[in-house]
């Protein structure tokens, strides 16, 4: 199945759309899989990333994503996507969190990577 980086509610009212949810529902599309936005949730609101170290970055985010139904993730293989990969502590927490419900292969893409 396929699952985006997800928002958190308050930022995605604010932004009226996730960028990565069209992306990731096409990719969905042409692979014939599950596309599912309610498996992975981000509990804890944050502000931008882009002024913020490798370090910080990574201890702010290990604790802010969180599965929803572990029961429909095990044995299944994942593709997560993102839009830009800049330090990798979003998709490094993400997976993280994905890897705890156990019996789980994670695959990562996205669109860009800021060197």
């Amino acid at each position: 199945m396929v699952i985006p980086v997800p928002l958190h509610p308050k930022k995605l009212k604010i932004r009226g759309y996730n960028q990565v949810t069209g992306f990731s529902g096409e990719i969905a599309r042409s692979l014939c899989v599950p596309h599912r936005e309610d498996l992975l949730v981000r509990s804890t609101y944050t502000q931008t990333q882009t002024r913020k170290t490798r370090l910080f970055r990574w201890y702010e985010r290990s604790l802010i994503f969180r599965v929803t139904e572990g029961s429909e993730l095990r044995g299944k293989k994942v593709l997560l996507i993102d839009d830009v990969i800049t330090t990798g502590a979003t998709l490094e927490a993400c997976v993280q969190a994905l890897k705890k419900v156990g019996e789980i292969e994670v695959y990562i893409a996205t669109i860009a990577m800021v060197p």
